[in-house]
């Protein structure tokens, strides 16, 4: 794992995202050096902006291994595909089985597995009916539920 004092810097990072001399191979350098620190949400921003889908893949990869549902959805959105019932219903296992069932919760309900997400609901005392589509891929509430495990 790379160390905190290799990478850049919020400049140097903005320099580099921004800069109209950056070539697409320094976005991938820069996203595999924050990758490779396990700054995943860093990585993807580089991704963004470049080709660089097995990269992605394997943040997809590594969300799915931990349980990471936010993660998932963010390498998902950077690939431009609709993740699959059968991913999500991966995920979510993966989720409650390391402890992580806010967000097993959110992977049930986009898996579209009603009792499952229930049984979480009332787990984790939450209130209210769950929607249809589940809390917003982009919430506030979603990243402070993962940042609260």
């Amino acid at each position: 794992m790379a160390k905190s004092q290799d990478l850049p810097g919020f400049r140097e990072k903005r320099k580099i995202l921004f800069g109209k001399k950056t070539s697409p191979e320094q976005l991938r350098e820069a996203g595999r050096r924050f990758s490779a620190a396990g700054r995943y949400d860093d990585a993807l921003e580089f991704f963004t902006k470049t080709e660089a889908d097995q990269e992605v893949r394997e943040i997809v990869r590594l969300a799915v291994e931990q349980g990471d549902t936010p993660l998932f959805l963010r390498a998902k959105l950077v690939l431009g595909e609709t993740p699959t019932e059968q991913e999500f219903s991966a995920l979510a296992r993966v989720a409650e089985a390391s402890g992580r069932k806010s967000v097993a919760y959110v992977a049930y309900l986009k898996a579209g597995r009603q009792e499952e997400a229930e049984r979480l609901r009332s787990e984790l005392g939450l209130s209210g009916e769950p929607s249809a589509e589940g809390p917003s891929d982009a919430s506030p509430a979603a990243a402070e539920a993962e940042s609260s495990e």
